[in-house]
Protein backbone atom coordinates (compact mmCIF):
# COMPACT_ATOMS: atom_id res chain seq x y z
CA UNK A 1 0.00 0.00 0.00
CA UNK A 2 2.61 2.44 -1.16
CA UNK A 3 0.10 5.14 -2.08
CA UNK A 4 -1.74 5.16 1.23
CA UNK A 5 -1.27 6.95 4.52
CA UNK A 6 -2.58 6.86 8.07
CA UNK A 7 -4.74 9.71 9.29
CA UNK A 8 -6.16 9.99 12.79
CA UNK A 9 -9.08 11.57 14.57
CA UNK A 10 -9.28 12.26 18.29
CA UNK A 11 -12.26 12.52 20.57
CA UNK A 12 -12.79 12.76 24.30
CA UNK A 13 -15.36 11.25 26.62
CA UNK A 14 -16.11 11.88 30.28
CA UNK A 15 -13.74 10.01 32.60
CA UNK A 16 -16.72 8.21 34.15
CA UNK A 17 -17.48 6.38 30.86
CA UNK A 18 -15.98 2.87 30.96
CA UNK A 19 -13.75 1.68 28.10
CA UNK A 20 -16.25 -1.06 27.20
CA UNK A 21 -18.90 1.57 26.51
CA UNK A 22 -16.53 3.54 24.28
CA UNK A 23 -15.72 0.40 22.29
CA UNK A 24 -19.44 -0.41 22.03
CA UNK A 25 -20.24 2.94 20.38
CA UNK A 26 -16.91 3.04 18.53
CA UNK A 27 -18.54 1.90 15.28
CA UNK A 28 -20.64 5.06 15.28
CA UNK A 29 -17.55 7.26 15.58
CA UNK A 30 -15.72 5.25 12.92
CA UNK A 31 -18.66 5.60 10.52
CA UNK A 32 -18.79 9.36 11.04
CA UNK A 33 -15.04 9.68 10.49
CA UNK A 34 -15.22 7.48 7.39
CA UNK A 35 -17.98 9.63 5.90
CA UNK A 36 -15.96 12.77 6.61
CA UNK A 37 -12.88 11.36 4.89
CA UNK A 38 -14.88 10.17 1.88
CA UNK A 39 -16.51 13.58 1.52
CA UNK A 40 -12.98 15.03 1.28
CA UNK A 41 -12.09 12.72 -1.63
CA UNK A 42 -10.39 9.89 0.28
CA UNK A 43 -11.06 6.16 0.09
CA UNK A 44 -10.89 4.39 3.47
CA UNK A 45 -9.01 1.09 3.28
CA UNK A 46 -8.88 0.20 6.97
CA UNK A 47 -9.85 1.73 10.31
CA UNK A 48 -8.79 0.92 13.86
CA UNK A 49 -10.99 0.70 16.93
CA UNK A 50 -10.86 3.61 19.39
CA UNK A 51 -7.59 3.43 21.29
CA UNK A 52 -7.04 5.29 24.59
CA UNK A 53 -4.08 7.68 24.60
CA UNK A 54 -2.27 9.58 27.33
CA UNK A 55 -3.85 12.87 28.38
CA UNK A 56 -2.32 16.12 27.18
CA UNK A 57 -1.56 19.23 29.23
CA UNK A 58 -4.52 21.15 27.80
CA UNK A 59 -7.00 18.31 28.23
CA UNK A 60 -9.64 18.66 30.92
CA UNK A 61 -8.81 16.36 33.86
CA UNK A 62 -12.31 14.89 33.93
CA UNK A 63 -12.09 13.55 30.34
CA UNK A 64 -10.41 10.61 28.58
CA UNK A 65 -8.97 10.90 25.08
CA UNK A 66 -9.28 8.28 22.31
CA UNK A 67 -7.80 8.04 18.82
CA UNK A 68 -9.19 6.38 15.68
CA UNK A 69 -6.70 5.80 12.86
CA UNK A 70 -7.70 5.32 9.23
CA UNK A 71 -5.60 3.97 6.38
CA UNK A 72 -6.61 6.09 3.39
CA UNK A 73 -5.75 6.64 -0.24
CA UNK A 74 -6.95 9.19 -2.76
CA UNK A 75 -10.12 8.09 -4.53
CA UNK A 76 -9.60 7.66 -8.28
CA UNK A 77 -10.73 10.50 -10.46
CA UNK A 78 -12.59 9.80 -13.69
CA UNK A 79 -12.26 12.06 -16.69
CA UNK A 80 -14.31 11.82 -19.88
CA UNK A 81 -12.72 12.68 -23.21
CA UNK A 82 -14.00 12.68 -26.77
CA UNK A 83 -11.22 10.95 -28.70
CA UNK A 84 -11.13 10.69 -32.49
CA UNK A 85 -11.40 7.09 -33.70
CA UNK A 86 -7.88 7.09 -35.16
CA UNK A 87 -6.34 7.87 -31.71
CA UNK A 88 -8.21 5.23 -29.71
CA UNK A 89 -5.45 2.61 -30.14
CA UNK A 90 -2.79 5.04 -28.91
CA UNK A 91 -4.84 6.03 -25.88
CA UNK A 92 -5.39 2.37 -24.94
CA UNK A 93 -1.63 1.78 -25.14
CA UNK A 94 -1.13 4.62 -22.63
CA UNK A 95 -3.47 3.05 -20.07
CA UNK A 96 -6.74 4.81 -20.82
CA UNK A 97 -9.94 2.75 -20.62
CA UNK A 98 -12.88 2.98 -22.96
CA UNK A 99 -16.21 3.89 -21.42
CA UNK A 100 -18.29 2.83 -24.43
Amino acid sequence: MANSLWKQAEFTVPASVPDERVQFVGDKYRAKYGKLLESQGWRVLQMTKPTPVKPTLWQAPDRKRYVIQALITKAPTTFTYDIPDKLVGTMLQHGFKLKE
